[in-house]
């Protein structure tokens, strides 16, 4: 039985959640990295699969616990991070400010960018593996 706050109910879900939004910077920074470094079509599911990793791992570790709600928080994070992982790597690769990305005369060629086929399949892998990876093992 899990220690309860004096709520009655369990602190660690909410413990693990702050560290899942924790971790969601240095996913995306693992996604933009892995996208620039990582060759050909084996970036589909490593920068998604890593970006989960970083995301789901301390969220299981923290939170212990097996909650559908909480795997879905888990793999919701996970696609936020994988999102912002690519807004800085069309910033690093491109050379242009995300208020610049962003414009009208740039937000269609960066909506091309994040919703081409390949990167909706690198998000799917991350979203599917940061669901799998934060439940608790029964």
């Amino acid at each position: 039985m899990s220690e309860l706050d004096n709520t009655g109910t369990s602190a660690k879900p909410i413990l693990g959640i702050v560290v899942g939004v924790v971790c969601m910077v240095p996913a995306a920074l693992a996604w933009a990295a892995g996208y620039n470094l990582i060759p050909g079509v084996i970036l589909i599911g490593a920068s998604g699969a890593l970006a989960a990793a970083i995301i789901a791992l301390p969220m299981r570790a923290v939170g212990q616990t097996n909650n559908p709600g909480y795997r879905a928080l888990a793999a919701a994070l996970t696609l936020i991070a994988c999102l912002a992982g690519m807004v800085l790597q069309m910033w690093w690769a491109n050379d242009k400010s995300p208020a610049v990305l962003f414009s009208p005369a740039e937000r269609q060629a960066t909506f091309n960018t994040w919703f081409h086929v390949i990167q909706l399949l690198g998000y799917g892998i991350g979203v599917f593996c940061g669901y799998a990876w934060s439940g608790r093992r029964a």
